[in-house]
């Protein structure tokens, strides 16, 4: 992958991060954008899902052991 391929697809990662986290502090925001911001973070949230179990158990140590570090 060509560096600047990937300097665009770690900003649309961000960008989707973003929007997931202006998401849960109630920010309004247009349901289509959204969806078209977080497409990417979603995908990547889904592979690691696939792969460590769950949704759910990648929440639980996020939250458990990376945010309270």
């Amino acid at each position: 992958m060509h560096p600047v391929d990937t300097a665009s697809a770690v900003g649309q990662l961000a960008k989707g991060v973003y929007s997931k986290s202006q998401g849960l502090a109630g920010v309004k925001q247009d349901a289509d954008q959204k969806a078209k911001d977080e497409q990417l973070v979603n995908a990547f949230m889904d592979a690691y899902g696939d792969k460590y179990g769950s949704m759910e158990k990648i929440n639980d140590y996020t939250q458990n052991f990376v945010l309270h570090s």
